[in-house]
């Protein structure tokens, strides 16, 4: 019986299967690479329901030092205040070190913030160094911001409501 396909058709076959094949490994490769250049570099425990203000903005801080997205969306209330897969992959998200926090003070309630009403609101200021740039804060420069962090209740979680300069 004569074979259908002439060695030409056969080869130009197994060659576009190869190339399928190629292509494929290739792209796990790429994606194993940038899963690893994304992937938090440690885990940060999450604060505690129970945990005071100056833990939660320390955890938060912690987390942004490790790249622990997870941990960074659990403490704020906005998305926007956790560096996407992208500012990582770029290097573009903050990094700080030598981390102080300053002084805890009662903000007057009730507070508007992250388009609701809090019936307790805080600001803890941190003082800290730079040790990567983005959102912001330049590498290696000393620099403090102030946490406005919100709940409705004793029996809440703090939540990290907005970020911004410190004050003092």
């Amino acid at each position: 019986m004569d074979d259908p396909y002439p060695p030409s058709s056969r080869r130009a076959r197994h060659l576009g299967t190869w190339i399928a094949v190629v292509v494929v490994l290739v792209a796990m490769v790429l994606a194993a690479i940038v899963y690893a250049m994304v992937r938090p570099e440690a885990d940060v425990q999450s604060p505690s329901a129970d945990s005071s203000p100056e833990r939660v903005v320390a955890t938060y801080l912690q987390a942004m030092q490790v790249r622990d997205r997870g941990t960074m969306r659990d403490i704020v209330l906005d998305d926007e205040l956790v560096p996407t897969w992208r500012d990582v992959l770029t290097d573009s998200d903050p990094g700080v070190t030598d981390v102080t926090l300053g002084e805890l003070r009662q903000v007057a309630s009730p507070t508007e913030s992250a388009g609701a009403q809090w019936q307790q609101a805080v600001t803890v200021p941190a003082q800290f160094r730079v040790t990567r740039s983005g959102g912001g804060l330049v590498e290696g420069e000393e620099s403090s911001q102030e946490y406005l962090l919100v709940r409705d209740g004793d029996d809440e979680p703090w939540q990290i409501a907005e970020v911004g300069q410190s004050s003092g």
